[in-house]
């Protein structure tokens, strides 16, 4: 079969975090267009013709995945914060109806959570980081550990956001997983 195009951005336009529907029926995109300053989430149709804006605003909406009740999750900084330590906008996790519609909060966090993949069976994985942990007495710290009493904002946030992801699944049934990603520089790293 010969490769067709379904979408260009244009000479100053980028395209990214491309995802397929369940049915195989559209491509979910994020794509910043020549004349926008963020990227948006778009449905394209893969048996051609237009393509469809479901994300609109001053945010970067990006890595869409289509759920198995057909709404979608997506990373956004629309959250409105900015991260502790080198000031670029923070990200965190979102959902909306497939016409981009109901767009709600799956978690809060100064800092970032990233890339959420829906599994086959419709859990929800992505990317966080160890600050749960606080200042931990055991090191190297296994999950294990119990947490400590958060005297951090950003570790607190971080605990939040998995409660209300725990929340969402639980009312929703679908079963979330977070991966809590610690420095790989070792103990001498200090930030």
């Amino acid at each position: 079969a010969t490769p067709r195009l379904l979408l260009d951005a244009g000479k100053r336009g980028a395209i990214g975090s491309p995802s397929v529907s369940y049915d195989g029926q559209h491509v979910y995109v994020a794509l910043a267009a020549a004349d926008d300053d963020f990227f948006h989430i778009y449905r394209v149709p893969v048996a051609g013709g237009p393509p469809k804006q479901l994300t609109r605003g001053a945010f970067h909406d990006i890595d869409p995945a289509e759920l198995p009740d057909g709404r979608i999750v997506f990373t956004s900084t629309r959250i409105g914060s900015f991260e502790e330590y080198h000031q670029p906008p923070s990200r965190s996790l979102f959902v909306m109806h497939a016409d981009g519609s109901e767009i709600q909060p799956l978690t809060f966090t100064p800092i970032g959570d990233n890339e959420p993949k829906v599994m086959a069976d419709g859990r929800i994985a992505f990317s966080s980081n160890g600050s749960v942990y606080g200042e931990p007495e055991l090191f190297p710290t296994p999950e294990t550990c119990p947490l400590p009493l958060q005297t951090s904002l950003y570790g607190a946030s971080k605990l939040a956001s998995e409660g209300l992801l725990s929340a969402y699944c639980h009312g929703f049934g679908f079963q979330g997983y977070v991966f809590r990603f610690v420095s790989i520089l070792g103990e001498r790293y200090t930030h």
